[in-house]
């Protein structure tokens, strides 16, 4: 991941639709602030090698956990690692997202992003913002 980068760690409980919308709204983070500046990892990677993660984290530049609700999965893998959260974006109280399982919010429709467009795009800024907050 690199020294002296940002890195956003999202929750991403394929579950629900918040947890969907935190690697969505995260990935295009990524994309609008660029790779040499922020890195992007997965919670298994912490749950599998939480000693190699820990030292990587510890030279981060800054550590964003995103969470889809109030269980804030991502920030307490992330500080059991003895590492803690720089911010934490928890869409259900940041943007007000209702936490539903996935099948339920979406039904039968196809395009998942598409019909969570409105929450990534909300969720997308609030991560670009705290990614540039010095």
């Amino acid at each position: 991941m690199g020294t002296e980068k940002v890195i956003i760690l999202p929750c991403f409980c394929g579950q629900s639709n918040v947890g969907v919308t935190t690697t969505l709204a995260a990935l295009e983070a990524v994309e609008e602030v660029g790779l040499d500046k922020v890195g992007i990892s997965t919670l298994a990677v912490i749950a599998l090698f939480p000693d190699k993660m820990k030292s990587e984290l510890d030279k981060a530049k800054k550590i964003i956990s995103i969470d889809g609700c109030s269980g804030v999965c991502a920030k307490t893998l992330i500080e059991r690692t003895g590492v803690k959260t720089t911010h934490n974006i928890v869409l259900t109280e940041d943007i007000g997202m209702e936490n539903r399982a996935l099948d339920v919010e979406v039904g039968k429709k196809k395009d998942i992003r598409q019909h969570l467009e409105e929450e990534v795009k909300k969720a997308k800024e609030l991560i670009v913002k705290a990614i540039l907050e010095e």
